[in-house]
């Protein structure tokens, strides 16, 4: 009910006052938080704690790229560390939720010592007022914290963002964060390169140097040594019956849809017989891309969009696959090619930085937002099986992604830079 009522009612209305005035959006969301508040029932000091936040997932997981990533992680911290918590941001505090007698749930407020550490994994981007609230408390118990960063897209790209809104709700998430926490962990060395440059640029204040550190991330497999072919809807199977490409990832203006959609309507009018199968939700700002789909003769016919692909749909697709096509702008890290190298799949993708660490050059690459160079890149690789061997990147799994980020919040990894 609660998401319902802020997808549909309460962003609306921020949307539509916040293009008057910010100050008084601000104002009223945070009237109608207060609104609505829970009360909190009772209090627990916790000594030593690694504290997680999953502030998005714990309400509802939309299984979104940043949710995989929060998932797997949080799951793999409490595999292999004592003394971890799920926790929320709420009313100015952490807090967690628990079953009372009547088996509903109730608010139990959390306080840490000095041994313990606050990681803040979530895309908790909405509770930026709770969180300047409870960093600060943090700092005066003297608690260490840490920040996952999984992109700057909004601030680096506010274009590709259509809510103003959100871009104004990003933009003080980061500020508060910046200047407040101990580490901030970044999921690539690119993305440790462009929150750098931001903190520069916006001449954060503050009080204590700022540890700077980057990991990669895992692979989202299932076991699927054995697919069984019941489970998979027919349509599917009988899509990769002709050579088939693939491309995974909700469907918004960085993804490079549009250009993957122009280079298969190239290729398919020079009678080269391939397909595409665009896998992904419906994001934002995608109309043209949509709209170009539907009118396209090859539509359901070469041309393939599925938004509701199960998790052994999605590995049978990995598996099947002619190549997959990373198409993106620009990428925080790009789990699609690290789930292909899994499956042996072959990766063409984009000439952008983040796509070389990724793959250590272990992919085809194209000129970027160039349809043409794409189309033509397709052909030679389908033509001559001029593929490069994906086998050879390296692929993390979320074991050792989160021993990595364990070694960072216990100071046994030197920081990639130290910023003041």
């Amino acid at each position: 009910m609660d998401s319902i009522l802020k997808k549909y009612i309460l962003k609306p209305v921020y949307e539509l006052i916040f293009k008057f005035s910010p100050r008084w959006a601000d104002l009223i969301e945070s009237e109608i938080y207060k609104f609505r508040k829970k009360h909190i029932n009772n209090k627990k000091i916790l000594k030593q704690y690694l504290c997680v936040d999953i502030s998005v997932v714990a309400k509802q997981d939309n299984k979104t790229g940043i949710q995989r990533v929060v998932n797997n992680i949080f799951k793999e911290i409490q595999n292999n560390r004592n003394n971890v918590l799920g926790t929320q941001l709420y009313d100015n505090k952490i807090v967690i939720e628990n079953n009372n007698v009547n088996d509903e749930k109730e608010l139990c407020e959390l306080e840490l010592d000095e041994n313990s550490h606050m990681l803040f994994l979530d895309s908790s981007w909405n509770y930026y007022r709770d969180a300047q609230v409870v960093l600060d408390k943090l700092k005066e118990k003297k608690v260490e914290s840490s920040l996952v960063i999984y992109d700057m897209f909004p601030l680096i790209y506010p274009e590709w963002f259509p809510s103003e809104h959100f871009k104004h709700v990003y933009y003080k998430w980061c500020k508060i964060f910046f200047s407040r926490v101990d580490n901030i962990i970044c999921i690539s060395q690119k993305v440790a390169n462009d929150v750098i440059e931001y903190y520069k640029k916006e001449k954060i204040c503050r009080n204590k140097e700022l540890n700077v550190f980057y990991i990669p991330m895992g692979a989202d497999i299932l076991d699927n040594s054995d697919i069984n072919k019941k489970i998979i809807r027919k349509e599917i199977v009988n899509i990769f019956s002709s050579p088939t490409y693939i491309m995974v990832g909700t469907i918004e203006p960085r993804k490079g849809h549009k250009t993957v959609l122009d280079a298969f309507k190239n290729l398919l009018n020079s009678d080269i017989d391939v397909q595409i199968l665009i896998i992904g939700k419906d994001g934002w700002s995608n109309q043209q891309f949509k709209t170009e789909l539907r009118k396209s003769i090859y539509y359901n016919k070469k041309v393939f969009w599925y938004q509701d692909i199960t998790d052994t749909e999605l590995n049978y697709c990995y598996k099947h696959a002619e190549a997959l096509i990373a198409a993106s702008i620009d990428e925080g890290y790009g789990l699609p090619i690290i789930e292909a190298a899994y499956h042996g799949l072959p990766v063409i993708c984009s000439d952008i930085p983040i796509f070389h660490e990724v793959t250590s050059g272990n992919a085809v690459f194209f000129n970027v937002n160039n349809s043409q160079s794409l189309a033509d890149t397709i052909a030679f690789c389908y033509k001559n099986h001029a593929y490069m061997d994906s086998c050879k990147i390296k692929i993390y799994t979320w074991k050792e992604v989160t021993s990595l980020l364990i070694n960072i919040i216990d100071k046994k990894v030197t920081p990639y830079r130290i910023i003041k």
